[in-house]
């Protein structure tokens, strides 16, 4: 491995400790039902306004439901494979 991808390891690393030292939940609420759910319902729900005929409210309540749910099981899974990476690159 070249002193490039080690010095951009480490970085990677020192970044994931200090999002690690602020915990899963934050990490699960901020990045995975804020970050992904909301953003990806907002998307949705107008892609879903300009390509149907469905009415707005329906679509936008189903869409801050549903995705922010998804977006629960997407950050719990991106914080259980940083946490194996991390893990790896340890040994």
């Amino acid at each position: 491995m070249s002193q490039h991808q080690d010095a951009k390891q480490q970085a990677a690393l020192a970044r994931w400790q200090k999002i690690r030292d602020q915990g899963p939940l934050r990490f699960i609420v901020y990045r995975g039902m804020l970050g992904w759910g909301l953003i990806t319902a907002v998307l949705w729900c107008g892609l879903m306004m300009v390509f149907t005929e469905r009415e707005f409210l329906p679509l936008l309540t189903a869409a801050l439901i549903g995705f922010p749910i998804g977006g629960l099981v997407w950050g719990g899974a991106m914080w259980f494979m940083a946490e194996k990476h991390r893990e790896r690159s340890e040994r």
